[in-house]
């Protein structure tokens, strides 16, 4: 009985997320931010976005 509460609640999950989040389309000359790489040693005062960066071009 647990078991099948937790796959209920599991499954609600994205869909809850997705309901909220929209997907937000880059075209050609936006400028867009980019998360600075996670193997760089970190602070608390090391900025999380580095940029910006203008797109080239759109792939896929």
């Amino acid at each position: 009985m647990e078991h099948i509460r937790e796959c209920i609640a599991k499954a609600k999950v994205p869909k809850r997320y997705n309901s909220t989040v929209f997907p937000r389309p880059i075209r050609k000359d936006d400028l867009v931010l980019r998360r600075t790489l996670m193997g760089a040693p970190t602070n608390k005062l090391t900025p999380n976005w580095e940029g910006l960066f203008r797109v080239r071009e759109e792939v896929g």
